[in-house]
């Protein structure tokens, strides 16, 4: 088969960001000694790329006391993702989509719960239409961008500051 015709941009899209696309032939070059670590919006690559990706990955924690179908917990984990891509700032963004953007989603305990809601970081608050209570906290979003306070503006949509 040939291969699909289109914008390059589109197709560069659709297999990673063009930033993490690597050529076998052209190895990335060294960084010098005095250069020092790489910048943190280095694009990782090698055998340590996963641990450097670890770094702006996400952890969507779910509701532990919430019964929700797979489809409904997903969709709550959607829209912390989005939450999250909300609050953080335009450098965080860059280094968050240069990693691919990763995620987990995990159910919190529930001794840990209540310290999620309440520590400032994005949290979905379900509309009750389907399976869970209206204003029901359903996951709250965290990574360590968002722990440090995050972008938030006073007073202005779902990720308005609570102080």
């Amino acid at each position: 088969l040939a291969p699909a015709a289109g914008p390059p941009a589109l197709l560069a899209s659709a297999a990673g960001p063009p930033a993490l696309l690597a050529s076998a032939a052209e190895p990335p070059a060294p960084l010098a000694p005095s250069a020092g670590p790489p910048a943190p919006l280095t694009p990782a690559v090698g055998p340590l790329a996963p641990l450097a990706r670890a770094a702006w990955q996400a952890v969507l924690w779910l509701n532990p006391a919430l019964e929700m179908s797979a489809g409904k917990a997903m969709a709550q984990a959607g829209h912390a993702a989005q939450l999250a891509w909300w609050g953080s700032d335009p450098l965080a963004r860059e280094a968050w989509a240069a990693s691919g953007l990763a995620v987990a989603v995990r159910t919190a305990e529930p001794g840990q719960w209540a310290e999620l809601v309440e520590s400032g970081l994005p949290v979905v608050r379900d509309a009750g239409f389907t399976e869970v209570e209206p204003g029901s906290c359903t996951v709250v979003a965290d990574a360590p961008w968002l722990r440090e306070g995050g972008y938030r503006i006073e007073g202005y949509g779902p990720m308005r500051s609570a102080r």
